[in-house]
């Protein structure tokens, strides 16, 4: 279900190519961890999942930006969720390490509970955007269909929270003594683009009119005023323009002050 798979807007070989091998190698890994019998798929989410994956070239090797978020629908029940937790996030950091990516996030999810229509941006999103990388599709039989006017306005104040914690901690790292440490300025800069992208989503979300697309989100929004910040993260997102190597400390500083007060 992988071979030729493109995860990405770029058309870019060497990155597809890596990004298939690296969940090859994670689907490999799942199902002898947890053994065939125990898997009823597994679903690639997130902006991989979507086909929208961020990633670059940097020195003739690719760099994968964010995360790889990887959902294990299994038919067992929540004892065995409970029994494989530890297991899963030991694997998914493990793999990590050897792909050499920032984080890629393993999750056990029952095959019951899967289909349990929840009005959030996380459900929503999973239901529509995502890749079948094994197995059957658990929503084959799902007739209740999320949609995106469904989603409360709390889903949209949530999510600009959580971006604004991830930035503040993201910045404060950044601007300490290690400042001159690449890992530290490419979180920062991932955290600043979060930060741009919750903003808009949360005004789509006010307005009835998210989409799991941010291929669609960038045309809806257009529409909306207030919309620069959204529409230049989701621009360099779907571009693939704004490499953190090309950014300075101190514009990279400078950004996030404005997004901080915006």
């Amino acid at each position: 279900m992988i071979d030729n798979k493109k995860f990405t807007l770029y058309n870019i070989k060497e990155i597809d190519d890596k990004i298939n091998s690296d969940l090859k190698l994670i689907v490999d890994k799942v199902t002898k961890l947890l053994g065939k019998n125990n898997i009823y798929s597994i679903l690639l989410t997130g902006s991989f999942g979507k086909g929208e994956g961020g990633a670059f070239l940097h020195n003739g090797k690719v760099k994968v930006i964010n995360d790889y978020d990887i959902s294990i629908i299994h038919p067992r029940g929540n004892l065995y969720k409970l029994k494989n937790k530890n297991r899963i996030v030991k694997l998914g950091e493990e793999l990590a390490d050897k792909i050499n990516i920032k984080q890629i996030d393993l999750s056990l999810i029952s095959t019951s509970e899967i289909n349990e229509q929840k009005r959030t941006i996380g459900y929503y999103d999973l239901l529509y955007g995502h890749y079948l990388l094994y197995g059957k599709d658990p929503f084959a039989n799902n007739t209740t269909k999320l949609r995106s006017k469904d989603i409360p306005l709390f889903e949209g104040s949530w999510l600009l929270r959580n971006r604004g914690l991830g930035l503040i901690l993201a910045g404060l790292y950044f601007i300490g003594e290690d400042n001159d440490s690449f890992i530290n300025k490419e979180n920062l800069w991932i955290e600043i683009n979060k930060a741009k992208l919750a903003i808009g989503d949360s005004l789509l979300i006010a307005n009835k009119n998210y989409h799991w697309s941010c291929i669609e989100r960038l045309k809806r929004i257009s529409s909306l005023e207030d919309n620069q910040y959204y529409k230049e993260a989701l621009s360099s997102k779907l571009e693939h323009r704004g490499i953190p190597y090309n950014i300075s400390n101190q514009e990279l500083i400078d950004e996030w002050f404005k997004i901080k007060d915006y």
